[in-house]
Parts: structure tokens; C-alpha cells; sequence
């Protein structure tokens, strides 16, 4: 029998911008939006979780670290996102990613 443990991941969380700067996930959330408006849909949701958060990762470079979270794109306007944390969390958050909502 195998079973399969969720892992908290630990350790320093920081974004390093002269390695990857804001102005890279810009361009690909301009991507992204492109790719919606081409599909003729209004927005997409991304879902991520401690397990499977590439998606979520990828748009806005936040890391769900103990629950999940669900990123909005819509074809016009800014990126939401949604994450499953506490408010005392919001600022050390707020670090890690370009979203401001």
C-alpha cells in the first residue's frame, strides 16, 4: 500500500526582482490575456494548491504554501487573486507577488 503525505513547505520565501522583475509576469499576463481574447471567452480561473500551483505560480509568482489559491484573468483589466490564507498573512503575501488585489 502507498500513501501520499501533503508537505508544508519551509524555509525563506522572497522574490528576488533582479532575477525575474514584475515586468516579466506584465508580459506574460499580457500573454495570457491575449490567449483569452483569441479563445473569445470573457476570463479564465487558475487554480493552485501546495501540490499543483504551477498555473498560479506562473501568472502571479505566489506560492500557495499550505492551502490553495485561484488566480482571475479576465480579458481586460487586472489579475485577481484569491488566496487561501489568513489576513495576518496578506502582507508578508503582498511580497512575493506583483498582484495588488
Amino acid at each position: 500500500m502507498r500513501t501520499m503525505h501533503s508537505i508544508l513547505k519551509h524555509g525563506g520565501l522572497y522574490w528576488d526582482q533582479a532575477v525575474l522583475p514584475a515586468e516579466a509576469y506584465r508580459r506574460r499576463f499580457a500573454r495570457v490575456q491575449a490567449a483569452i481574447a483569441a479563445s473569445g471567452d470573457d476570463g479564465w480561473l487558475f487554480f493552485g494548491d501546495i501540490a499543483r500551483y504551477g498555473c498560479v505560480t506562473y501568472v502571479t509568482n505566489f506560492l500557495p504554501r499550505v492551502r490553495s489559491a485561484l488566480v482571475y484573468v479576465p480579458v481586460k483589466g487586472d489579475v485577481v487573486l484569491f488566496a487561501n490564507i489568513g489576513k495576518r498573512d496578506v502582507p508578508a503575501a503582498k511580497t512575493i507577488t506583483w498582484v495588488e488585489d
